[in-house]
């Protein structure tokens, strides 16, 4: 009986402790999140892709876990919105063949040559002849390289019309680097389009000069999907005011036609990672004055399209509102936190500035490289919080084992600085220090019920 009672008391104070801290910062959550979206069950999260869907999947029952009003369509999670994607279904491949149809020499993919979906690109399969100057082809070498806008396509289209069905774009890119696709039409009387390392044009042209085809294989289906983002909520007691929202990007870059999946640990299953536990947190106080908006969007690496549909259907008001997203949070290289925004949100910027900066080094860019640029660009107050380390991202090598969970912290700790300072979380100085005061008192009570379970123990053991 007087050891039930002893093991009872310890198991009464680790319930104690453990809820004591039930608040605060979890590190380990931080790193399963990433562990889990970075694995090969999410196939690198390119939207459309199922990987993409089951990353959604997960993140929504993380909110409903977490106990967050759902913001979504129809009483859901999910917002979803259509996009355009290139699909991997197939070998790409880029052979040389003489007359004959047989192979003279067959180039190594991700080393020679990659895949390109950029203007008015198409998937399929092309037999033909390089165009020189003096020779017809169908097969177009193009130097100056290829843009996203809308020039490209009418010059695709200009080619396809001079009887061009596919195009050599010489490049020095590594081609371990997987460029994110922006599409912004359907077509299906494209261009074939691959990129071919610059130092072996020389060769091609002279394999051409010889006579020899060319056969170019394109896997990528361009295809229309509904993608969605993931909206979560916790009701304000003052909803008159305007809501703060908090977001991160999900999606990622997928796979190549070698079936190489793309991690995205630290793009950005960091900044979900961060979201979620920010969501798990916030929704344990139970105080907040404003309502809190968790937006995980998809779509941004096409173009911040998921952003750009929620602030233009977004189920409640955002007018006034104000936005801190993260993006690529934890870099394990001595990279400064920046905070990127647009020059609408300087105030903004400067608030958030003056509570990072006696905390640790910090640069402001003005650019519309992440899902800010959404907010800012309706008049809504937003900025990104970033460690702008770019040298692994979109590569293979963008796993857990680079991201450090301890500097992922230090975002945290700047974004909650800013939730009291704006009355989110209703802890003002007094009550933050009494809340701590108190917990110390539980911690302090609990091990002198301990220590005393233990003499009490040992003394009668030894009667």
């Amino acid at each position: 009986m007087k050891r039930k009672t002893f093991y009872f008391t310890i198991i009464i104070f680790i319930f104690i402790f453990f809820n004591t801290f039930a608040e605060s910062f979890n590190s380990e959550n931080i790193y399963n999140t990433i562990k889990i979206l970075s694995s090969d069950k999410y196939r690198g999260r390119l939207a459309g892709d199922k990987g993409n869907y089951l990353a959604a999947q997960y993140i929504a029952n993380c909110f409903k876990k977490i106990g967050l009003d759902p913001l979504g369509d129809n009483g859901t999670f999910y917002q979803g919105f259509e996009l355009i994607v290139p699909l991997l279904n197939g070998e790409c491949s880029f052979k040389v063949l003489d007359t004959n149809g047989n192979i003279v020499k067959k180039y190594e993919y991700g080393k020679d040559f990659k895949e390109l979906i950029y203007g008015a690109s198409v998937s399929g399969e092309i037999i033909g002849k390089i165009k020189l100057m003096d020779k017809p082809g169908t097969i177009a070498i193009v130097e100056k390289g290829y843009s996203e806008n809308s020039y490209q396509y009418n010059e695709d289209l200009m080619l396809k019309k001079s009887g061009i069905k596919a195009v050599i774009y010489p490049t020095n890119m590594d081609f371990r680097f997987r460029s994110p696709y922006k599409l912004q039409k359907l077509y299906n009387d494209g261009l074939i389009k691959i990129m071919v390392s610059k130092n072996l044009i020389n060769e091609i042209i002279r394999y051409s000069s010889l006579g020899y085809n060319f056969e170019i294989k394109s896997p990528v289906q361009i295809k229309k999907v509904t993608v969605q983002n993931v909206i979560g909520m916790i009701k304000g007691k003052d909803e008159s005011l305007p809501p703060v929202i908090l977001s991160a990007h999900f999606d990622h870059v997928g796979f190549d036609a070698d079936n190489i999946i793309y991690p995205g640990a630290f793009d950005n299953a960091s900044g979900t990672a961060l979201l979620i536990e920010f969501a798990r947190i916030l929704k344990s106080l139970k105080d907040n004055k404003r309502t809190i908006i968790f937006a995980a969007f998809n779509g941004e690496e096409e173009g911040l399209l998921g952003s750009k549909y929620f602030v233009e259907h977004c189920p409640i008001d955002i007018k006034g509102a104000q936005c801190i997203n993260f993006d690529m949070v934890g870099s394990k290289d001595k990279i400064p936190l920046s905070i990127l925004s647009l020059e609408n949100s300087n105030r903004f910027v400067l608030d958030i500035y003056k509570i990072i900066s006696p905390l640790s080094k910090v640069e402001i860019i003005y650019n519309d490289n992440s899902d800010h640029a959404s907010f800012c660009k309706i008049g809504v107050d937003s900025v990104t919080l970033i460690h702008d380390n770019i040298s692994k991202i979109h590569t293979p090598k963008d796993t857990i084992e680079n991201v450090d969970i301890d500097r992922i912290k230090e975002v945290y700790d700047v974004a909650e600085a800013f939730l009291k300072s704006k009355d989110v979380i209703m802890v003002s100085a007094q009550s933050n220090n009494q809340y701590f005061l108190y917990r110390k008192v539980i911690i302090i009570l609990g091990a002198i019920i301990l220590s005393l379970s233990f003499i009490l123990y040992f003394k009668r053991r030894n009667l």
